[in-house]
């Protein structure tokens, strides 16, 4: 065999080989982005081209895109009542700790998500018993024109544990950085823990902003409760501004009962340090009674450390 031809022979033999490779590239690459949409049912998480979702199953993917900026929007109701039926604890939060967290956008586009309930001494690991509601932990996200509802036959969000620094709302647990506009929450959450911050549409916020949103839930204490602090739409709020949004519905404790914190038929406690928190427009028509003498309790805050009240 001539040179020239050993030559042209090698090179077929490069050229299929490289062909070869770049075909199993491809492949991989398609069979990746299949599995991807098969997440939702369309969009590529851009703010122009949001992830859409449909489905309970939807939803519960979006807690695969954890610390990302990345946007989704919810194209119809919710309810999650068969999705959580084999579930112990019920729903587990969307973001968790601080390492975990929601950081994306999520437009709710005027649609609700029904039927959560979690029952907070039967979950599996700690990560999913500290931060409870729709999301666990927000930091700098957005959670806008979304409306979330508790299955009360199955108690609504139940919090009995020895557990401390808990923090519980109906939409999220606790929000850093976070805007929340047009949003509410409406069902039932159930007590008795202690260090607790729980709102009924959010537990604890820090440095966010909650605009034209609302609650309408029973907030239920039982057996003792240690430096709680209890609010109808916040628990506690710390350098944050609230505005044009409002809680109804009820808080009570049982007889016999012991509380020692803050509740308030709005928030329960206000906390800014150096800082102003502006709560603007806002109002509370929440029925709030307790039999209980070392608890500060307010129709609006249960304890303002330090902040502005206007046009409440």
């Amino acid at each position: 065999m001539t040179p020239f031809k050993e030559i042209k022979k090698v090179l077929l033999k490069l050229i299929i080989c490289f062909t070869l490779i770049i075909f199993s590239v491809s492949t991989q690459i398609t069979q990746i982005s299949a599995d991807d949409t098969h997440d939702f049912a369309g969009g590529t998480g851009t703010r122009s081209d949001p992830y859409q979702i449909e489905t309970v199953d939807h939803l519960d993917n979006v807690r695969k895109y954890l610390n990302q900026t990345v946007y989704f929007q919810l194209n119809n109701d919710i309810d999650l009542t068969t999705f959580l039926e084999d579930k112990p604890a019920g729903w587990n939060p969307i973001g968790t700790v601080k390492f975990n967290s929601f950081s994306g956008h999520f437009d709710g586009k005027g649609h609700s998500v029904t039927g959560l309930w979690f029952k907070q001494n039967n979950a599996p690991t700690n990560d999913q018993r500290n931060n409870i509601g729709l999301f666990g932990y927000t930091q700098d996200a957005t959670i806008t024109n979304l409306g979330v509802e508790t299955n009360d036959t199955m108690g609504g969000i139940n919090i009995i544990d020895d557990e401390i620094g808990l923090n519980v709302g109906i939409l999220a647990g606790y929000s850093i950085k976070t805007k929340i506009s047009n949003c509410y929450s409406k069902g039932k959450i159930s007590i008795s823990s202690y260090y607790i911050n729980v709102g009924g549409l959010l537990g604890k916020i820090e440095g966010s902003e909650v605009l034209e949103s609302y609650s309408d839930v029973n907030l239920r204490i039982s057996d003792f409760i240690f430096n709680v602090s209890l609010g109808g739409l916040i628990g506690t709020s710390i350098a944050s501004n609230v505005l044009k949004s409002f809680a109804i519905g009820r808080i009570s404790d049982e007889i016999g009962s012991n509380i020692t914190g803050n509740v308030g038929g709005f928030i329960g406690t206000l906390d800014t340090a150096n800082l102003i928190n502006a709560f603007s427009d806002n109002y509370s028509n929440m029925s709030v009674s307790t039999t209980n003498s070392w608890v500060n309790v307010g129709g609006f805050a249960g304890l303002i450390s330090s902040g502005r009240i206007q046009k409440s």
